[in-house]
This record gives structure tokens, C-alpha cells and sequence, in this order.
């Protein structure tokens, strides 16, 4: 079965977490040091901390820069820990629509939905692909908003030549075991060039102790191990050719895809680096998706859904919709996602583009 997620782990992840448990140094150490140094680094990041997850992550940066009753502009295409976190924070989550090419957050409906209580903005970039960030910045410019970015699928991605962990006040990631790379299963970074931004999340993921047994602020715990940093010490000299496999499948997807201008393959702006986290397409109106996934796994093919039901229409956040959300709710009837992680080769794209011919022929 090719399926639609896969991680490659090599001999270098098993050594590097055996030589952690050999060492008796199990908690929060060296290793993590050592993995936020290099992370921030390959980012274009000044500072980093390591995190316990992606969605830990999100929580931490939003405890940090948003106040109770607090209004976060967010896409109604993520996944749900976007929003969740928002209101773990104490915040309210405003849905946007999504842009119709990218994705991504539509800033123009952004815009439409700012308040008096609108403090922050935490675009997405999802499936890998950049937002419009001078647009984002544009609008956080002018109304004073606070810019979390989640880059929980946007290991690499850049835009305008720059890393997207390299704008915004903090920059989200995730290594849960889906995702370009990994940790050991979970696991998550936080990235800013705020000194003192990074050191309040700190602070707060070290549950508030400044020093030992003396708690400054009622934190928690949501520090990474130092087995997990150095299994994604290991993923992180792996990611850019991870990345690179990635696109040349995409790109030879799109080149195969080509005689089939029924489908909407994905949009890369000129600026943009699309990093693939997923290659989502979307399919006719008139296509039936679900015999078109079982049709596809019938063939061997794995694929995903991301995302059926948008943030508006999740029941858990059915009291913050504001009602129809067109695009958003249009893409989730209609996306797919097919396999382009470095484990598919050549002939597995040919395999996914033939079986996506015959079907829609």
C-alpha cells in the first residue's frame, strides 16, 4: 500500500535516542538546547524553544501574546488545534474564508472581520504553502495585531527567499509523526526573534519556575525530552532532502496531472517554496470523492481528506460561527490529497497519476 504519510527513520535516529537512554540524561537537557540552536538557525530564526507538541506549541505562543476575550483572526481551514489553542488561551477564534488558490487565509475577509476586540492574526500555512505574508504584515501593521504564525506543515517553506520561521512575532511548528519530519511521534518549536518573547515561553512550559522550587507565574509542563530532540537532531539534517523529494514529486505530479484541467492542482506563487507537506488537489463538483478514495485504495493508493469539516462547522466551535464561509466550505467537499512524501519514487507517481486519469477520464 503507498500510503498518503510515511517518515523515514534511519540507523542515525535509533543511535542518537539508544545513546540519550544510555546516558541516564532523559528530561529537558543539552539536546534540546542544541536542537533549538540548530532548528532557529535553519529557519532564519534568532531564538527557538522546544515543545512537548505542535498544539502545546500554539498554547504556549498564545498564553504569551493574547489577554482573555481577545479576538485571533484564523483560517477556517486548519486543522482544529489552531482554534482550540486560541481558546485555551482564553481568546475567541474569528473564522476567515480561505483564498481560493493558496488556501490559505483570505486577508480581504480578514479584514471584514476586525473589531475593537481583534488583537492577533495566526495565519496558516497550510499543506506547506506560504500565505501572503506582507499582506498579513500589512494588516497587523495597521490595526496593531499580534502575528502567530502556525507552520505545524511548513518545515522549509519560504517566501520571498526568506524561511517563513523568519516573520511574525512566534512561528509554530509540529514534528507529531505525519508531519516533513519528526521527533519520535510528538513534539513541537517555537521560533521568534524576541529574546524576550522565548524566554516568557520558557518560563511558562518549565511550569513558571524561575528557579528551582520558585514559581513566578502559573505554568506547566510542556518540555520536549532530550531522546525526542535528538531523534529530530537526526530528522534535521535529513530535512532538506526530505524537502527536495517532496517537490520533485509534486512536480512531476503536476506535470502528469496536466491533461486532466478538470482538477485543481496546487498553486505555488512566484515568491513561494512550496514544501509539500501534502499535494492536495480538488476534484469536479460532479465527482463523487468518496468512491474516488476507495477507488484509488482499491488500487493500492492511499489518500487523505484535509479537511472535511471546516473550524465554522466543527460542533465543538459551532457558538464562535459566523455563519457560511463560501471557499472554505466549497474545498472541503472537494479536496484530496495525494501521496508525495519521500518514500514515493518516480514510478509511484505514475502509478497515482495513472489510476487519477483513468478515474476522472
Amino acid at each position: 500500500m503507498l500510503n498518503i504519510a510515511e517518515i523515514e527513520m534511519g540507523e542515525e535516529e535509533i543511535n542518537a535516542a539508544v545513546d540519550v537512554l544510555r546516558s541516564g540524561k532523559l528530561c529537558e537537557g543539552e539536546k534540546c538546547a542544541e536542537f533549538e540552536k540548530e532548528f532557529a538557525k535553519l529557519v532564519g530564526a534568532k531564538y527557538a524553544t522546544t515543545c512537548s507538541s505542535g498544539t502545546t506549541a500554539l498554547h504556549t505562543a498564545f498564553l504569551n501574546l493574547i489577554e482573555p476575550g481577545d479576538e485571533v483572526l484564523i483560517p477556517a481551514i486548519t486543522f482544529f488545534a489552531t482554534a482550540a489553542m486560541v481558546i485555551y488561551a482564553g481568546g475567541v477564534p474569528v473564522f476567515c474564508d480561505i483564498d481560493p488558490k493558496t488556501y490559505c487565509i483570505d486577508i480581504s475577509d480578514a479584514r471584514n472581520k476586525l473589531t475593537k476586540k481583534t488583537r492577533a492574526i495566526a495565519p496558516v500555512h497550510l499543506f506547506g504553502n506560504a500565505c501572503d505574508i506582507d499582506e498579513v504584515n500589512k494588516l497587523a501593521k495597521e490595526h496593531d495585531l499580534k502575528i502567530i504564525f502556525d507552520a505545524a506543515q511548513a518545515h522549509l517553506t519560504k517566501y520571498k527567499d526568506a524561511d517563513v520561521g523568519s516573520f511574525g512575532d512566534a512561528v509554530c511548528y509540529s514534528f507529531y509523526a505525519t508531519k516533513n519530519m519528526t521527533t519520535g511521534g510528538e513534539g513541537g518549536m517555537i521560533v521568534s526573534n524576541s529574546d524576550e518573547f522565548i524566554k516568557q515561553c520558557i518560563l511558562l512550559k518549565r511550569q513558571g519556575q524561575q528557579k528551582k522550587y520558585y514559581h513566578t507565574i502559573t505554568g506547566t509542563n510542556y518540555r520536549m525530552t532530550d531522546m525526542q530532540a535528538a531523534v529530530g537532531l537526526a530528522q534535521l539534517k535529513k530535512l532538506p532532502e526530505f524537502t527536495r523529494k517532496r517537490q520533485t514529486n509534486a512536480d512531476q505530479l503536476d506535470t502528469e496531472l496536466k491533461a486532466l484541467p478538470q482538477i485543481i492542482t496546487p498553486y505555488v506563487a512566484p515568491e513561494t517554496t512550496h514544501s509539500y507537506h501534502q499535494y492536495t488537489i480538488q476534484l469536479p463538483p460532479e465527482v463523487n470523492r468518496d468512491k474516488f478514495v476507495q477507488a484509488l485504495k482499491d488500487r493500492q493508493i492511499g489518500s487523505g481528506i484535509n479537511y472535511p469539516t471546516p473550524l465554522h462547522q466543527q460542533p465543538a466551535l459551532k457558538q464562535y460561527s459566523p455563519g457560511n464561509i463560501i471557499e472554505a466550505e466549497q474545498f472541503s467537499t472537494r479536496c484530496v490529497s495525494l501521496p508525495v512524501h519521500p518514500k514515493v519514487g518516480p514510478d509511484d507517481v505514475k502509478k497515482i497519476a495513472s489510476a487519477t486519469r483513468e478515474l476522472l477520464a
